[in-house]
């Protein structure tokens, strides 16, 4: 179909002139064989554009009461609207197609029209329109049975829940959408449910794992995905690594003008803002400033012109960085103010927390105390929020048990290959036996009547090369079978040790704590909590790239485990974040231990390189007993804002609960 600048044929002029009103639905029988007749017709010749074409299709239906061709022509309507990047166009046009669709009991037209308005809904901002209408797209595809469309839903509730933070309903959207591709379309692209699950992984700061899903979501896209399907993957990839900056801006700023060169100029202009968006933060990571602007600015006039309102606020936001750098902490301020108050609006309390992060160090700089006091107790409210034991926990062991079904289904795999290849060897060895005994007998009566002793060598050799090949496949698949047994071992550890360093992870720490104030309900001991920051670990990344980052991580890590007492559990949160859990806080133990951490750490020096890097941590801490409801959460929360307390204080020092609320 031509685009939306092309022109109708004198033939479809003189057929879209009968269209016009009518008296009754009897006086237009075709509307929808006209409905395709525009669809097939070349609309390079003639006057009116694309969309003024199928706007009179739709009229025409609508005068004939005929609703399945206007809900045709008002579905393509809406997709020549996305193209042009017009939202509110295409709010309103599904909307419509919607209400006529129910009305008349079109139910595929009106879960269509629901979903596609569910995804302009999220581009607005308005979660709440936006996850009603997705459910109702949801039913109505269950309802058909169109399981394949009922995962597009899911995926689509996925990205909403993401934004508005509630990763636990977030990740059981997106492993239902997978299911469901896995069970109805095993064949089918799966690149959308690894970019929605990488995009998960890097929120909930498990980043290694998002690395690993997102090359993986870009693998498969390039393998068999649509090209819509590549651009967002490549998007997805080069926005996780602009988080990192240095060699990984390196690596994302090809991604994000490969993404531009396939949507070309005419593409869809959502998409061409988010990769231009993606392309400013690629330059901003290599302190290519001036690029950044014009690639903001780039993706600033497209969201204005097209209402994205959570495009606009990204680009606030990333351009208000860039305005930091650059020491215009005035600019610096509006823009980032304003992409919170979008945020705000759009309940999106993921993004919140990387803004007030930003507005603490920006009201730092400009000298205003009270209200970097409050951006960063913001800060660490919402991270306890999202990220905190309560949450964390649930998603921990959600993610664990897909984890262990992700590998129970790949050793399934490699059992079903191993039984088979067993059985295709037991045939070969069988088959060769034979021909290898009717071989021998014919060279054998070869040998006897030429007496040549040659042949009989020959026969040796040839019987001795069978031998080794079928001993080789043997050896083979044992070793496929020592592999999914060492696989099966590793599971167990895998599940509850970070990658990185070699620490417990998150989930399996606040496991090990809980188990610690079960045991001090029942003894009465004194359970306490050290949670410990790395003092700006940005800035390492930032200036070193993240690899320096990884080893800077790596050593501390080792630093802490060193000093770790008896009875003590260490582990990572995610990110630069790790936690240490005491069985007893017996008189100041935990604030002597979190002293010890701190002196230790600051003393450390890696090397990056060419250069060495020293690091400080703060640390806050908290006993079960000075919490109110003696739970892990409130342990938690009382521990934050201990470090919050540190933090604040000039950061490379110790608070206690006490000293925080005091």
């Amino acid at each position: 179909m031509a685009r939306s600048g092309g022109r109708l044929t004198p033939m479809l002029l003189a057929l879209l002139a009968l269209a016009g009103p009518c008296v009754a639905s009897a006086a237009c029988p075709n509307a929808p064989a006209r409905a395709r007749q525009v669809e097939r017709a070349n609309l390079s010749q003639g006057l009116p554009t694309e969309s003024d074409a199928w706007q009179r299709v739709a009229d025409a239906a609508r005068d004939c009461n005929d609703p399945p061709a206007q809900a045709d022509a008002l579905a393509r309507l809406a997709a020549l609207a996305r193209t042009q990047g017009s939202l509110s166009q295409v709010i309103a046009l599904q909307s419509e197609r919607a209400s006529i669709a129910a009305a008349h009991g079109l139910a595929q037209h009106e879960a269509d029209a629901q979903l596609d308005l569910g995804r302009a809904l999220i581009a607005q901002g308005e979660m709440v329109r936006a996850h009603d209408a997705l459910e109702v797209a949801r039913k109505r595809f269950e309802a058909l049975g169109a399981r394949i469309d009922e995962a597009a839903v899911r995926s689509e509730l996925s990205r909403l829940e993401r934004r508005r933070g509630d990763y636990l309903a977030a990740l059981r959207h997106e492993l239902a959408a997978l299911d469901l591709r896995k069970r109805f379309a095993p064949d089918a692209e799966l690149s959308s449910s690894l970019l929605s699950l990488a995009t998960l992984y890097e929120q909930i700061e498990l980043f290694d794992e998002a690395r690993s899903y997102y090359g993986e979501a870009l693998r498969e896209a390039e393998q068999g995905g649509s090209p819509p399907e590549i651009i967002d993957a490549l998007i997805g990839y080069s926005g996780f690594l602009n988080d990192f900056g240095g060699d990984d801006s390196r690596q994302a700023l090809p991604m994000a003008q490969r993404a531009l060169q396939l949507l070309g100029k005419d593409g869809e202009q959502v998409r061409i803002g988010s990769a231009l968006l993606q392309v400013g933060r690629a330059s901003f990571g290599l302190q290519r400033y001036d690029e950044a602007e014009a690639a903001y600015r780039g993706a600033g006039e497209i969201a204005d012109r097209t209402g994205t309102h959570a495009l606009r606020a990204h680009v606030d936001f990333r351009w208000g960085e860039l305005d930091f750098a650059r020491h215009d902490l005035a600019s610096a301020l509006a823009r980032i103010d304003a992409s919170r108050v979008e945020y705000e609006r759009e309940g999106n309390r993921h993004r919140l927390i990387k803004v007030h992060g930003v507005l603490e160090k920006l009201y730092e700089a400009l000298g205003d105390q009270l209200s970097a006091a409050r951006s960063g107790r913001e800060h660490y409210r919402l991270r306890n929020e999202l990220l905190g034991a309560n949450a964390i926990g649930r998603l921990g062991e959600l993610l664990t048990n897909f984890a262990l079904s992700e590998e129970k289904h790949r050793s399934e795999q490699l059992e079903q290959a191993n039984a088979v290849a067993a059985l295709r060897l037991q045939d070969e060895q069988r088959t060769r036996l034979a021909g290898f005994a009717i071989a021998a007998f014919a060279f054998i009566a070869l040998a006897v009547l030429a007496w040549r002793h040659a042949s009989v060598r020959s026969l040796n050799r040839v019987l001795r090369e069978q031998t080794r090949e079928i001993a080789e496949q043997g050896r083979m698949l044992a070793f496929a079978n020592d592999e999914l047994r060492e696989k099966s071992e590793r599971l167990g550890v895998l599940s509850i040790t970070d990658s990185l360093t070699g620490l417990f992870t998150r989930a399996h720490g606040i496991e090990r704590l809980c188990d610690m104030i079960a045991t001090h309900r029942e003894l009465g001991t004194n359970p306490s909590l050290l949670v410990i920051d790395v003092d700006h670990f940005k800035d390492v990344n930032d200036h070193f790239g993240h690899p320096a980052g990884d080893a800077v991580l790596f050593a501390v890590a080792e630093q802490l485990r060193e000093l770790l007492p008896e009875g003590a559990v260490l582990a990572r949160l995610g990110g630069e974040e790790f936690m240490v859990a005491l069985p007893d806080d017996a008189g100041d133990r935990s604030h002597m231990l979190a002293d010890a951490l701190r002196r230790r750490v600051k003393d450390l020096r890696v090397d990056v390189g060419p250069k060495t890097v020293g690091v400080t941590i703060s640390v806050g801490h908290c006993a079960i007993a000075q919490t109110k409801d003696r739970s892990v959460r409130e342990l938690f929360a009382c521990a934050d804002e201990a470090l919050y307390a540190a933090k604040h204080a000039g950061r490379d020092c110790v608070r206690g609960y006490r000293a925080a609320t005091g």
